[in-house]
């Protein structure tokens, strides 16, 4: 909720402050961030690039509008992930505390689970590959910075 509502509260007080209506759009750049974490894209990484590029060229600086939208965007990044995070983080919560809810949920397919090995690598069978060849498969992640923090990384390091 923090991420949709508030640029929409925070960046219009602050373009107020600075005097600055260009900052308004930072609404608009703040929303394709959280849209862009949405979708599991590379556009954060790409406007990083962009942004390195033209701190390089330019300097960097805290008053130039691209500086303000990279951070608009960083900031809306890294909240969505965070409340995603947070929303699977109750959804296995509730799964461990309630068995009702565990079971009814591998009933109805909604969940499934796998082996491990002693690597904590997934050990496949054939039922698995073909009941997850039509669903995507989502991983619940425990620590949301690190997650965060080591996508960019990887991410920087697969271009």
């Amino acid at each position: 909720m923090l991420y949709m509502v508030g640029p929409l509260i925070f960046i219009p007080l602050w373009a107020y402050h600075m005097c600055d209506w260009w900052l308004l759009f930072g609404v608009i750049v703040s929303y394709v961030g959280s849209s862009s974490a949405g979708q599991y894209s590379s556009g954060i990484f790409l406007f990083w690039c962009y942004c390195i590029g033209f701190w390089i060229h330019n300097g960097f600086n805290i008053h130039h509008h691209t500086t303000f939208y990279f951070l608009c965007a960083g900031t809306a990044y890294m909240t969505w992930h965070l409340a995603d995070t947070i929303r699977m983080d109750c959804a296995r919560r509730s799964l461990i505390d309630s068995s009702e809810l565990y079971y009814s949920a591998v009933r109805q397919n909604k969940i499934m689970t796998f082996q491990l090995d002693s690597f904590n690598n997934l050990v496949w069978t054939a039922a698995d590959i073909s009941a997850v060849m039509d669903r995507s498969l989502l991983q619940l992640k425990p620590h949301v910075m690190l997650l965060v923090l080591s996508n960019i990384v990887i991410k920087a390091f697969t271009y």
